[in-house]
Order: C-alpha cells, then structure tokens, then sequence
C-alpha cells in the first residue's frame, strides 16, 4: 500500500496545502502451464496433458484451447487434465488467471495436430462362413483412409491379381470350396501410399461344398404289389438324405426316406419322378430329380370283351396284333375274341357252349377264338371262357365270364 502526498505552493504568499490519498498495488499473477510430452500429435491419439503451474490462489483459471467452441473456466485451483483434439491444424493455447484484485495473468503456448493415419479397431478375423457360391459383403472398418484395396484370393492363388476391389464394402462371390484369406490395404495423403501401405488386415472366409447329387435306381419297370426298387446313392459331400419317391411317402410311414440306399415299395401303378435332397455336415442343400424314373404295374392285367364279330368268310387261326409277331387285318380287329393282357408268363383259356362243351382252346395268349368250331362258323349265342394266368410276379389267377358271338 502507498500513499502519495499532492502539496500545492503560492509562491507569491508562500502558503501551502497538502492532498494525501492511499493507493494499493496489486501484482501482476504469477500464471504458466506445461504441455507433458511432445508438442506435436496425430489423430487419433492427438490427446495432451496440460500441467498448470500457476498460483493455486487465484479466483479464477480460463483455458482457451484455440479450437472455436472448446474452452475451460475453473474457479478452483486444477493441477493437471488431459484435452484432445479431433480436428488437425496449429492450436495456440492461452491461460488466463484472474487474481483478487482482478488482475490477469497470461500464459501461451502452442500444439500441432497432425492429420490422421488410416486405423481400425478391428483385428483380422473370421467373417464369413457359409456354402459354395458364398456371397460375402466386405466392410473395410478402416479409419481416415484416402484410399483402400482388397484382394479376395491369397496371394500364391492363380486368381489373386484378377479379383481386387477398390470399394470400401465390395460384394464378392465365392464359387469354389476352400479356405481363403482376404486382405484390405490402406492410406491417405498423409501415411502411406499403394506401393507402401499404411494400413494391413487380412481376414478369414471359409467355403464349404455343397453335395453333389447324383444317384440311380433299379429295376425301372417294377410290377405290384411287392417287387422293390433299389437306390443307388453316388454323391459326395452327403451327411443327410431326404428322398422323394413321387409317391407321397413320408418320414412318419416311411423311414427309408432318410437312408442312403433305400429299398422302396409302391403301392400303386403309375409313372414317378424320383428326387434326391442332399445335405452336407456344414448344411449346404443340393438336390437331383430323375424325371419318369420308374414306371410302376400292377402285377398283371387280363381282360376280355363281351362280344364280338367273326369274320363270315372263313376262319383266320385266331390271330390278332400281339406285338408284332403276326401280320393281321388291322382293320377288322373285333373278328377275334382275344384279351387285353399285360404281365402274363402263362396262359390257358378255354371257351365252352351252352351245353358245356369244350369247344375251344389255346395256351398262347397271341392266339385268340376265331369264331370257328372244326372250320365252321359257330352259331351266334353267348359261350363261356375261362382263363388261368401266372403273373411275371409269379402270382396266378382265374378269371370267368361270357362272350356273345354276332354274325
């Protein structure tokens, strides 16, 4: 504290006057900081540690960092706190402390916040799994990267120079199984370059194969009620089999469905497709239809018509058009009584009149009744036949009924 005396003079009367007044001065604050470490960082680690070595009893301490926006106001006294910046550029630094009397203290000092390097929080990995012609959606989770450059194929692999991206997400198919190694590089103006890459990652994708179906069955004709068909399962890469006989057939009446090399009764007569669904260990699905497969008969079929016309001018022998062992009158086809067969390996018809005679006979089914009993023609009436079969399934049967003969 100081006090100053103003004493005024009159030369002239010597009189004087005297003026005191008390002024306090105070001083100036005693403000500094430290940055710890280098002045000079880079994004993302562009974190400083500020020390404030001021006075610890000044009313207030206000840090301008010299980023707009972004200061720091503390009325209590803090010894060190960490800052970070996230923008790059030269940051001048001011700390201002305000003492009781209200005098300021300053103190500056400068930071360099360098551009950042490409990075990524994210090792390489595992990112896709899954079965052939696997499509893989490719995510570079690289940071501050200019540019980056994928290669799908390991680099000893014939494809490796053909199949590279420079997308940061590209879509990549993988049409063979195998294990592959995708590798991402990356840089900016500031780290690195193409032939010097600053930024590496090598990922994992591993393709699993899908079955290859292929399979057979046997016999192709099969008669009913109990002649099996057979499959044969040539596929690889097969852990689970679903078949599908055409038929209907479930797991819950049929658990062959899920075999390998199923055995399988039809149950009815037709013409089916057969398809094979096959899956791998890892679950990749492939399956194969043999269209018109297997074509299934009833054991056997025999039947006769109830009339029929014999031809007036002599007899023919009974031939008619089995297959092509005769030539016959296409034309006149009801002239013979004759069956409608098919299955049959023996055969013995009999045909009797009214009286109950035999009049007729023949054990080769293509050899049917003419209409002539000793080379003349029989009288119009209705006669009876009887037929004894065996099945090519070895099942037999006979049959009854009668035949009316028009002249």
């Amino acid at each position: 504290m100081f006090t100053i005396y103003l004493v005024a003079i009159d030369y002239e009367t010597q009189c004087t006057d005297t003026f005191t007044s008390t002024v306090t001065a105070y001083a100036v604050p005693n403000v500094e900081f430290r940055i710890g470490g280098s002045h000079e960082r880079r994004i993302p680690n562009a974190t400083f540690t500020f020390e404030n070595r001021s006075a610890q009893d000044l009313d207030s301490y206000y840090w301008d960092f010299g980023w707009a926006g972004h200061n720091r106001y503390d009325t209590d006294f803090v010894g060190s706190f960490d800052f970070t910046y996230d923008e790059p550029g030269t940051f001048v630094i001011t700390l201002t402390g305000t003492s009781t009397g209200q005098c300021d203290g300053v103190y500056r000092d400068t930071v360099v916040v360098l551009p950042p390097c490409p990075f990524s929080y994210d090792d390489g990995s595992l990112i896709a799994q899954g079965c052939q012609d696997l499509l893989v959606e490719f995510d570079d989770r690289v940071y501050f990267a200019d540019s980056v450059l994928w290669t799908f194929y390991d680099i000893d692999d014939p494809n490796y120079s053909d199949t590279v991206s420079s997308e940061n997400s590209p879509v990549f198919i993988y049409d063979d199984p195998g294990e592959y190694h995708p590798t991402i590089i990356a840089w900016n103006d500031a780290c690195g370059s193409r032939s010097n890459p600053y930024y590496t990652r090598t990922d994992t994708v591993i393709v699993y194969p899908r079955p290859v179906v292929d399979f057979d069955v046997a016999p192709r004709l099969v008669m009913l009620p109990d002649q099996l068909l057979s499959c044969y399962n040539y596929s690889d890469y097969g852990s689970r089999y679903l078949w599908d006989f055409g038929d209907g057939s479930t797991l819950d009446t049929n658990p062959e469905l899920a075999e390998e090399n199923p055995q399988h009764l039809y149950n009815a007569p037709g013409i089916y497709d057969i398809t094979l669904n096959v899956w791998s260990e890892h679950d990749c699905f492939e399956s194969m239809t043999i269209k018109d497969a297997i074509i299934v008969q009833d054991s056997g079929l025999i039947d006769f018509p109830t009339a029929f016309t014999p031809n007036p001018n002599g007899p023919n022998g009974g031939v008619y058009p089995c297959g092509d062992k005769y030539i016959v009158d296409k034309e006149n086809l009801n002239d013979v009584f004759y069956p409608k067969a098919y299955g049959v390996v023996d055969y013995q018809l009999e045909i009797y009149n009214r009286w109950g005679e035999k009049i007729f006979t023949s054990n080769d089914i293509c050899i049917g009744w003419d209409g002539y009993v000793d080379g003349k023609l029989a009288p119009q009436d209705v006669y009876v036949w009887k037929v004894s079969v065996i099945y090519k399934n070895g099942h037999p049967e006979k049959k009854y009924g009668s035949v009316t003969l028009l002249r």
